[in-house]
Formats: structure tokens, sequence, C-alpha cells
């Protein structure tokens, strides 16, 4: 479980320094959090496929307070009550991640970062399973 862990978070960590600059300063601050809508562009296959994220920042930590996934089908999936989370900080370069086990299946790690690429906020989840990646999503994000 620790090997399959530092595996998944060394793999996300290098995904996201790569692909992440740091923050923009053009988000509103509201009521203490800074609050994104993000469109989903890349996605798994999925019989009910998110279509909208939505993060929120903490204005002052600068850490995720949640991350609310809508599906077509209106559904909403907070990932705070589905994972545990064993790690809320910022990757080298700036942008910010979120590691933590499906609190169901301890075997299922999903890492979550909100950064930068290309002028464009972006949030981006990558889950992995026992032996290698198992979903990979995209998201094209703007200041609510």
């Amino acid at each position: 479980m620790m090997k399959t862990l530092l595996a998944a978070v060394a793999a996300i960590a290098m995904v996201a320094s790569a692909a992440a600059q740091t923050m923009d300063d053009t988000t509103n601050n509201q009521g203490g959090e800074y609050w994104y809508e993000c469109s989903v562009t890349k996605s798994g296959p999925d019989k009910d496929p998110g279509y909208k994220v939505n993060v929120y920042i903490d204005a002052k930590s600068d850490t995720f307070i949640r991350v609310v996934h809508t599906t077509r089908s209106g559904k909403e999936y907070d990932r705070s009550s589905q994972y545990t989370i064993l790690d809320n900080k910022h990757t080298n370069t700036g942008a910010n991640l979120w590691v933590g086990y499906l609190t169901k299946n301890k075997s299922i790690i999903k890492a979550g970062t909100l950064g930068v690429i290309d002028g464009a906020s972006h949030y981006r989840e990558w889950v992995t399973g026992k032996k290698s990646m198992v979903m990979d999503m995209d998201s094209v994000c703007h200041a609510v």
C-alpha cells in the first residue's frame, strides 16, 4: 500500500510539475474562498460523464477546501466525502495539489491539481489502481 501510494504521488507530482505554473491572481475572493468553475475537456469513458468541476480554494492557506464534480445527469460528487485526504499542498512549481485514497478502497489513490498551463487555469485529476493509471481528467477553469 505504501509503495503504491509513494509511486502514485511521485508520478502525479512529476506530471503536475511539468504541466502547471504558478496560480494566476485573477480570481475573486468570495468570503475567504477562491472559486473556480471548470469545464471538463478530457475524461475517461463513463456511463454518466462529468461535464463540470467546481473547485474551492481557501484564501488564507491557498489549499483545497472542496472539489465537486457534476455529471451530465446532474449528480454531484464531493471528493472530500469520497476520499481521505493525505496531502493538500503545492507542487514545486506552485500548483495546488491534493492526494487521497478512496475511503471504501484504500488501494485506489486519486490526486488533483489546479494550476496554469499556457496562460489558462486547469484542474486535473488522476486515479491510480494497484499497478497503473486508471483515469486522467482535465478541465479548463475560470474564476467565479
